[in-house]
């Protein structure tokens, strides 16, 4: 996924944030997504609202060890560099197979947090 977002985001340059960067934002937000999509539907099958807010410590570790790994693995590690030259050998139909599972994968994640949200919400009116 990071590879994909990454080219994606390579064909845009920006003066002040890098292509690897802003990549590994756009990763690190749809995890993020992803975990309060998680802690949503633990709240819908154990019937009890839990409230999601900045001052919620159990937030923190979670959030943190995302953003940490982020930032070590595409910022400052690079590793990912590698990677990126070994996919760019792939042919271009195996490129276009990832670039669809990439897309649904990220439709799939935005999609689950907003139904997960609109779920929150029916609870919360129950």
């Amino acid at each position: 996924m990071y590879y994909k977002l990454y080219k994606l985001w390579s064909k845009n340059e920006n003066v002040f944030i890098s292509a690897n960067t802003r990549a590994a934002l756009s990763l690190m937000f749809l995890e993020i997504w992803m975990l309060i999509s998680i802690i949503s539907y633990c709240s819908v099958i154990i019937q009890e609202r839990i409230i999601l807010r900045v001052s919620n410590p159990v937030l923190y570790p979670l959030v943190l060890a995302i953003i940490g790994s982020k930032i070590y693995l595409f910022i400052y590690s690079h590793d990912w560099k590698n990677y990126i030259e070994e996919f760019d050998q792939l042919s271009k139909s195996k490129n276009r197979v990832g670039s669809i599972i990439v897309l649904f994968l990220i439709i799939f994640i935005i999609a689950n947090f907003f139904f997960s949200i609109n779920l929150m919400h029916r609870l919360a009116k129950l």
